[in-house]
């Protein structure tokens, strides 16, 4: 269990915030590199939460398509890369509801 620095949500993406977490995001730099994985619940600042770093998790509040998942904003899963920031693969979708996590190094993207 990890301690959140800020309000969490569950079934979003956390990342490292000193020894605690919050939602990662895509477009916040300090991001790179210190995603941890995907909350199972919710918590309020300064409670435990419980974060999935690899494996599945199952969650009807989904709608993916079979395939890949990245890092949005604020923490939201999203099949779609990010347009800007960098690109952070979570895992892949085995069905409307499933995730499997499996968080890949990320990319951080360049334009010009």
């Amino acid at each position: 269990a990890f301690i959140a620095a800020a309000p969490v949500s569950g079934h979003r993406v956390v990342a490292w915030h000193g020894n605690e977490v919050l939602h990662a995001d895509a477009l916040t730099p300090e991001h790179l590199g210190r995603v941890v994985g995907v909350a199972l619940h919710a918590a309020a600042q300064g409670e435990t939460v419980s974060v999935v770093a690899s494996g599945e998790v199952v969650f009807n509040g989904w709608t993916f398509q079979s395939g890949q998942v990245w890092l949005g904003a604020d923490g939201q899963l999203t099949q779609t890369p990010p347009a800007a920031g960098f690109d952070q693969v979570i895992g892949q979708a085995l069905s409307a509801t499933r995730l499997f996590v499996d968080i890949e190094e990320p990319v951080l993207r360049t334009y010009g």
